[in-house]
């Protein structure tokens, strides 16, 4: 059996203060490709869920939305293995999947790969650096499994069946349909007069009005 690596699993607090802020980051910049994003976990104590047939389910990290769309995205901020793979935890694969087939919506895992940012550490967000995969794909074909791999579990360490994929079954973030049209222009130096409406918009009230 293979070895893992549980540095990973050493300091919780930093590992969610880095997560935060890769989530961050995804939703600025799905906003900045037209999408509305929602971060469905931040300050909540314990993971959102939906309920399902007497189970719970734990909910991907965010929800974006784009021309009535909806994409449910987890996000990570990872590297590949020394195998050259990308593990996640299996129950929260079966999770998603559940969730996928009854809602009927797209959940895909998300990965910012900090070996292509340059370290972990890195602040700069370049969506060349993320790369995704629909989780139904993902249940049909993995690459390995470990039975005891090391995660987080209700805020403490835990060994619980890991699943890896090789690379190769991830494309560029840039591929997905809410990301392919590239980013928008967003000009910052025009400011627009609160007085007047906006496109569309009609005034609900004369501006003279006393």
């Amino acid at each position: 059996m293979r070895t893992t690596d549980d540095r990973r699993c050493r300091d919780l607090i930093c590992d969610r203060r880095t997560g935060q802020k890769w989530v961050d980051k995804f939703c600025e910049m799905a906003a900045r490709h037209g999408c509305v994003c929602e971060d469905k976990q931040r300050s909540r104590d314990v993971a959102a869920v939906a309920l399902f047939d007497g189970r719970r389910l734990v909910l991907p990290d965010t929800q974006i939305c784009k021309n009535k769309s909806v994409v449910l995205p987890e996000i990570k901020h990872k590297s590949p293995t020394l195998h050259g793979q990308y593990g996640w935890e299996e129950y929260r694969l079966v999770d998603c999947v559940e969730y996928a087939k009854q809602s009927g919506l797209q959940v895909i895992m998300a990965i910012h790969d900090w070996a292509l940012a340059g370290g972990k550490d890195c602040d700069f967000n370049d969506i060349r650096h993320w790369r995704w995969a629909d989780v139904l794909v993902m249940a049909e074909k993995w690459d390995y499994r470990n039975p005891k791999g090391k995660t987080w579990l209700g805020g403490q360490s835990a060994v619980v069946p890991m699943l890896y994929w090789n690379t190769s079954r991830f494309a560029p973030l840039e591929s997905h349909p809410f990301f392919a049209e590239g980013e928008r222009c967003i000009s910052r130096k025009v400011r627009r007069n609160p007085s007047r409406p906006t496109y569309r918009q009609t005034m609900l009230f004369n501006r003279n009005h006393a």
